[in-house]
């Protein structure tokens, strides 16, 4: 938050630019130095531009006081270049297809791709050429599930909210249009979640599916845990959870975790397929239809989970929650302590 301290870097930046960061000094920077405030509440000074990037200097709220470090951002042009380059769409005869491209990630979900999607989707609604839409991975997974480096990143600076994914989760479970989840490879965690919330969900035979967060330490979220019960019932449920093992296609199908598994050379053309028969159908039909299904199991809109939900997000903030992240990003077992 804004105070005296702040205001006075704010005001005279000589104050801090030589002492900090020398080099920036003697290029010249902050010729504005105008406070930006977040919903994050951090407060930045703008210290230099750079192309399309700008580094600022940034204060925030940490268990010792202010901690100020130095973070590179980018412009909304920027911005916008790289949600259309991480999220490809196309719409051709009622079809929309969005690609998750990141495949040298395993098309992880950042921050970008998680704000691109919620884009299309939102523009989706106001388009009269939609009837369906195909979410579907490049490369050889579906989707790895939350990019973790991003989100280690988070945990360092003391921000670990996932309301944006989930936000987005439910978004696509209550879009008005008919949702396929085109299955090519690995769907894990964020991944598995993505392709749950999909109406319908189609898989290679090389697909597998897994939720190993309890792994990385972190809670499953109710709306999650309400959704896979409602999908395959709560034995497979706490199979799945607990173990945090990985299945394959031919098992989810068993389980009822998707409604088709299909080769490789053959997965296209199977969803397609359906989508097609999709999009033939009367769109007010199909509006209703999927509004119909949604009141039909919203129970769980009726339970209160306040309760679950701070449970969630002490665990992002745990110190297991941080090992596990250590322990993936250094090729480890991780060595929880309960805490």
């Amino acid at each position: 938050m804004r105070n005296d301290a702040l205001d006075g870097l704010r005001n005279d930046p000589t104050l801090w630019q030589p002492l900090l960061f020398p080099d920036i000094h003697r290029s010249g920077c902050a010729k504005e130095t105008r406070l930006v405030q977040s919903d994050l509440e951090r407060t930045c000074i703008p210290v230099r531009r750079e192309g399309k990037r700008a580094l600022f200097f940034c204060c925030i709220p940490g268990k010792s006081g202010i901690e100020c470090r130095y973070r590179w951002s980018i412009g909304n042009r920027e911005r916008e270049r790289r949600m259309t380059e991480e999220v490809l769409c196309s719409i051709q005869d009622g079809i929309a297809t969005l690609t998750l491209n990141r495949p040298a990630k395993r098309n992880a979900l950042n921050k970008t791709s998680i704000a691109s999607l919620a884009t299309h989707f939102t523009r989706f609604e106001q388009r009269q050429d939609v009837r369906v839409v195909v979410i579907r991975g490049a490369g050889k997974a579906f989707c790895a599930g939350r990019d973790l480096q991003e989100l280690h990143q988070q945990q360092t600076d003391g921000r670990s909210s996932q309301s944006d994914i989930l936000s987005l989760f439910r978004q696509i479970e209550t879009s008005p249009y008919p949702t396929i989840a085109m299955i090519n490879g690995d769907a894990f965690a964020g991944g598995c979640e993505l392709a749950v919330h999909c109406d319908l969900r189609i898989a290679a035979e090389e697909a597998r599916f897994g939720m190993p967060l309890a792994r990385l330490g972190f809670m499953v979220p109710f709306t999650l845990t309400s959704k896979l019960v409602e999908i395959i019932g709560p034995a497979f449920t706490r199979q799945f959870l607990f173990t945090a093992r990985p299945i394959g296609a031919k098992r989810a199908y068993e389980i009822g975790l998707v409604h088709q598994v299909v080769p490789r050379a053959e997965l296209e053309e199977t969803t397609y397929t359906m989508a097609r028969d999709i999009a033939t159908n009367a769109p007010l039909a199909l509006r209703g239809i999927k509004a119909s299904i949604l009141r039909a199991t919203s129970l769980r809109e009726q339970i209160a989970h306040e309760d679950l939900d701070t449970l969630f997000y002490r665990t992002l903030q745990s110190a297991d929650a941080r090992e596990g992240i250590r322990a993936w990003m250094e090729k480890r077992l991780p060595v929880f302590r309960g805490e």
